[in-house]
């Protein structure tokens, strides 16, 4: 890998990255404050539903989310799509029902669900 010699070089190379990923990701705080709250056993019923329900996912380990009060928190974001979904005080058993109804069909969770980013959004 070369060095980045100017300013120009960095765009270029930002700009040959792709901007969207392929498979729908499946987001999990995993900072203290998530860790504290239960977030390890939510990533691991994450990882089960998928895998018990084939579902082609990015299961994404995170850092701290920002809003500790509601961890564990769960982000969807869709295949193609910069937007996201997300689910607060996340158990193992709410996980498995956002697999099973978010993910694998496509519905929002409306009752679980705290916030959400559209495309178009400023982040």
């Amino acid at each position: 890998m070369s060095k980045i010699t100017s300013i120009r070089h960095l765009d270029e190379i930002a700009q040959s990255v792709p901007k969207k990923h392929a498979r729908t990701r499946v987001i999990v705080g995993l900072g203290t404050c998530g860790i504290a709250a239960g977030a390890s056993d939510v990533v691991d019923a994450v990882t089960q539903a998928a895998e018990q329900l084939s579902l082609d996912v990015e299961v994404v380990r995170t850092g701290c989310i920002g809003m500790c009060e509601q961890e564990p928190l769960l982000d969807i974001q869709p295949a193609g799509s910069n937007s996201r979904i997300t689910y607060g005080k996340v158990t193992p058993e709410l996980a498995r029902q956002i697999m099973e109804t978010h993910v694998a069909q496509g519905r929002v969770l409306d009752s679980a669900a705290i916030a959400r980013l559209e495309e178009g959004d400023s982040q």
